[in-house]
């Protein structure tokens, strides 16, 4: 597993923020990080907080990042966490670019 080597505080990227975590009683939406921020692993890898629109497989290869931070399973250059499960539409997580080929 990798992890942050960004001067980042709690930059955790192997853990999935469950939709249900970051919704208050009052429905507003309160994230630890921005969506769109941009980390770098120890594994030299570029990772980016981002929002799974949809219901992601563990560890796709290929999801796409829009312009508004929605994570969906196209044809991309990111790579879903691998976690049990995947992720629900909804949960936020560190999405990792994809090496060039």
């Amino acid at each position: 597993m990798a992890k942050s080597i960004s001067p980042v505080i709690g930059a955790d990227i192997n853990r999935i923020f469950k939709a249900a975590e970051v919704t208050s009683m009052g429905g507003v939406t309160r994230l630890p990080f921005s969506v769109l921020q941009v980390v770098t692993g120890d594994d030299n890898a570029r990772y980016v907080f981002a929002k799974a629109a949809a219901a992601l497989s563990s560890g796709l290869a290929t999801c796409a990042i829009s312009a508004a931070g929605d994570v969906t399973a196209t044809a991309g250059t990111y790579k879903a966490p691998t976690v049990t499960g995947g992720l629900a539409s909804g949960d936020y997580a560190w999405f990792r670019q994809a090496y060039p080929a």
